[in-house]
């Protein structure tokens, strides 16, 4: 009993992966496009050190 149970556990964890893997790649797909709309946000006057190496370097690191 408890050996089948073990199995549903991890029948059930792999689905559960499966099903996040997938949305993190729907959410990557949905992001891609829409990346320069999302960078210029985080421009407040705390991380104002951090904001022009990304302006100069861009995301090529």
């Amino acid at each position: 009993m408890a050996r089948s149970k073990s199995k549903q556990k991890l029948r059930r964890f792999k689905f559960y992966l499966k099903r996040k893997r997938r949305k993190e790649r729907a959410k990557l797909k949905q992001v891609s496009p829409t990346q320069d709309t999302f960078q210029p946000q985080p421009v407040q006057p705390q991380n104002n050190f951090i904001t022009p190496v990304i302006e100069e370097q861009g995301p090529s690191n």
